[in-house]
């Protein structure tokens, strides 16, 4: 009951590879950092509408996160240092959220994410 699969919504995510240091155009390292990203991938998750009042403060006093967004399967590997495609295409546009913060117990994860806007 607390995952029907009819308020869920396909989302898609790149994780996190690695960093790599920027050279210029004499081959020198600039010291500018680009971040690697993995493939695209999807999943389906259960998304919160935005962020309202609740009596239960799951992340404490962390304010600064647009919506939640919930899965019972233990094995996502959806973490902090992932980016998100919610409501838009990941082909044409650049990612629109990032994951704040984590929230694991023993039967779901949730996850507070934040909208940017990357140029």
């Amino acid at each position: 009951m607390r995952d029907l699969r009819r308020n869920q919504q396909k989302i898609y995510y790149k994780q996190f590879v690695r960093s790599e240091l920027l050279k210029d155009e004499y081959g020198n390292y600039s010291g500018a950092e680009k971040n690697i990203y993995s493939d695209l991938r999807s999943i389906n998750i259960s998304l919160s509408a935005n962020k309202g009042i609740t009596s239960e403060q799951m992340f404490g006093n962390l304010a600064d996160y647009d919506r939640t967004m919930s899965v019972t399967s233990l094995d996502c590997e959806i973490n902090e240092n992932s980016i998100l495609w919610i409501d838009t295409d990941p082909i044409t546009k650049p990612h629109n959220f990032i994951v704040k913060k984590v929230a694991k117990s023993l039967n779901e994860t949730v996850y507070a994410i934040k909208r940017v806007t990357v140029q």
